[in-house]
C-alpha cells in the first residue's frame, strides 16, 4: 500500500539531492595569478624603456599608459570574477530559499494522519473478514455438537493421525498389488493371453474384491454403530451380503483357475467354471485353487478391517469432527496471515518514518552547508578583491621603480596612488531564519515519532480486537 509518508520521504529525498551538489568542498573563487599579468604587461621592462625616454613627463598628473594598462587588466579580471560570483550567489540563494518546510510540515501532518487512517481501514476490513471466517468455525462446531447430541455421544471422536491414514492406504495399495500379482500367477496357466492376459484378468478380480472391501469397511459395517435401529439392521444385512459376495467371488476365481489349468478358457471356460461352482462349490481338486480362494477372502477381510480403522466407528462422526477441525485450522492460518500482513505493513511504515526523520536531519545539515558555502563564496570574493588590488599596486610599483632608476627626477604622476575599482556584486546574501528551520525539523521529527508510536499502538489494538472477535461472535 502506497503511503503518503513514503511520498513525502521521496519528495524530501529529491530536495536533499538538489541541494547536495552545492555543498561540495573546493575553492569557488580562485585567487588571481600575478605572474600571468606581469608576464603579459612586463612592467619592469616598460619602466626601464620609458624611463630612458624620460616618460612620463615630469609635469603631468595623469597616470602613465603602462599604469593604466595594469589597472585595466585587474579591473577586467575583477568584473569577470564578480559576474561569476554573482551567478553562484544567485544559485545559492535560490536553493536556500527553496527549502521552505512550512508547506512540507503541513503535508507531513496530513500524511501521518492519512497513513494511520489507511492502517485503521485495513484493520476494520480484516476484522470483518475474520468475523466471517469465525462464523464458519462456529457453524462447523454447531454441526459437531448437534451430531453428538442427537446420537447421545459423550466421547471424543477417534480420528487416526495423518500418518496412520497414510499407512492404511498404503496397506490397501499393497494388498491390491499382491492380490493382482498372485492371481495373475495362478491364472496364467491355460490363458491364451499368457501372463499379460492373466494379469489383466487378475487386476479386474482384485479391483472388484478390494473395492467391495473398501465399501464394506467404510460404510456398511459402520452402520452397526448407528443410533437408528433401522440403519443397524440394514448395515448388518448389507455387511453379510458383502461377505457372501466376497466369498463367492473368491470361490469363483478358484474354479476359474481350475478350468484354466485344463486349457479350455477359450472354449467356454468361464461358463464351465460357473457350472462347476453351482454343481460342487467346494469341489476344488488342486491346492493352488484353495490357496487362491483363501488369499482372496483373506485380503478382503484385511482390507475391511484396515478401512474400518481409518475413521471413527460411528458413521458420520469422523466426517463432522474433521470438518470442525479443518475449519478451525483454516481460521487460525487466515488469522496468522492477517496478523503477518498488518505487521509487515506496520514495519514498512515505521521504516519509512525512520528514513524520513533521518532525511529531515540531513536536510537541515545540507542547509547549514549551503549557508556556509555561500558565506565562503563571499569571503573568497573579498579575498580575491584584496589580492587583486594588492597585486595591481605591486606591479605599478615595479614599473615606477624601474622607471625612476633611469632618470634623475621623479614624475609628478608617480606621487598619485592608483588602485583598480572593485565592482559591486548583483546578488547578495539573502537572510534565512535557521532557528525557524531547526524548529520545523524538530517538529517534523516529533510528529513522525508520534506517528510511529501510534502505528505500534494501533497494531497492538488490532491484535486485541482479533482476540475479541472469537468472544464477541460466540456471544
Amino acid at each position: 500500500m502506497a503511503s503518503k509518508i513514503s511520498d513525502l520521504k521521496n519528495s524530501l529525498s529529491r530536495l536533499t539531492e538538489r541541494v547536495d551538489v552545492y555543498t561540495k568542498g573546493g575553492r569557488m573563487v580562485p585567487l588571481p595569478d600575478r605572474s600571468v599579468i606581469e608576464k603579459k604587461i612586463d612592467p619592469k621592462g616598460k619602466g626601464t624603456d620609458r624611463g630612458k625616454e624620460n616618460l612620463p613627463q615630469l609635469g603631468i598628473d595623469a597616470p602613465d599608459e603602462c599604469e593604466l594598462e595594469i589597472i585595466t587588466a585587474y579591473e577586467e579580471l575583477l568584473i569577470d570574477t564578480a559576474e561569476r560570483v554573482s551567478e553562484s550567489a544567485a544559485t545559492y540563494n535560490s536553493r536556500i530559499s527553496s527549502i521552505d518546510l512550512t508547506t512540507y510540515m503541513d503535508d507531513l501532518t496530513d500524511g501521518c494522519r492519512a497513513a494511520l487512517e489507511a492502517f485503521n481501514k485495513q484493520v476494520i476490513a480484516d476484522v470483518g473478514m475474520l468475523k466471517h471466517r469465525y462464523e464458519e468455525v462456529r457453524d462447523k462446531a454447531s454441526d459437531f455438537q448437534l451430531f453428538k447430541s442427537e446420537r447421545n455421544i459423550v466421547r471424543s471422536p477417534d480420528l487416526p493421525s495423518s500418518s496412520r491414514r497414510q499407512v492404511g492406504w498404503a496397506i490397501i495399495a499393497i494388498l491390491f498389488l499382491i492380490e493382482s500379482l498372485g492371481n495373475s500367477g495362478f491364472l496364467s496357466i491355460g490363458n491364451r493371453g499368457g501372463i499379460l492376459g492373466a494379469y489383466v484378468e487378475a487386476v479386474s478380480f482384485s479391483f472388484v474384491n478390494i473395492g467391495l472391501a473398501l465399501l464394506t469397511g467404510h460404510f456398511l459395517i459402520r452402520l452397526k454403530n448407528s443410533h437408528e435401529k433401522q440403519q443397524r439392521r440394514v448395515g448388518l444385512a448389507l455387511s453379510c451380503l458383502s461377505l457372501s459376495l466376497a466369498f463367492l467371488l473368491s470361490l469363483s476365481l478358484a474354479h476359474y483357475r481350475e478350468v484354466a489349468a485344463l486349457g479350455v478358457l477359450g472354449d467356454g471356460g468361464g461358463g464351465l467354471a460357473i457350472q462347476n461352482l453351482l454343481a460342487n462349490p467346494f469341489g476344488l481338486t488342486e491346492i493352488q485353487s484353495w490357496l487362491l480362494f483363501l488369499m482372496g477372502l483373506l485380503f478382503w477381510v484385511i482390507a475391511v478391517i484396515d478401512m474400518y480403522g481409518l475413521d471413527d466407528p460411528i458413521p458420520g462422526y469422523g466426517s463432522v469432527a474433521r470438518n470442525k477441525k479443518k475449519s478451525l485450522e483454516d481460521y487460525e492460518r487466515y488469522k496468522e496471515a492477517m496478523i503477518e500482513g498488518l505487521d509487515e505493513l506496520r514495519t514498512d511504515e515505521e521504516e519509512t518514518i525512520k528514513d524520513t526523520r533521518r532525511q529531515l536531519v540531513d536536510l537541515q545539515s545540507h542547509l547549514g552547508s549551503l549557508i556556509e558555502s555561500r558565506k565562503a563564496l563571499f569571503n573568497q570574493w573579498e579575498e580575491f578583491s584584496i589580492q587583486a588590488t594588492k597585486q595591481a599596486v605591486e606591479l605599478i610599483n615595479i614599473y615606477r621603480t624601474a622607471n625612476k632608476q633611469e632618470r634623475k627626477s621623479v614624475p609628478r604622476s608617480f606621487k598619485t596612488s592608483l588602485t583598480p575599482q572593485i565592482p559591486s556584486l548583483t546578488s547578495f546574501e539573502t537572510p534565512i531564519d535557521q532557528e525557524k528551520i531547526a524548529s520545523q525539523v524538530d517538529l517534523g521529527r516529533e510528529r513522525l515519532k508520534d506517528t510511529q508510536d501510534k502505528f505500534y499502538a494501533e497494531f497492538n489494538r488490532a491484535l486485541a480486537i482479533f482476540s475479541e472477535v472469537e468472544t464477541e461472535t460466540a456471544a
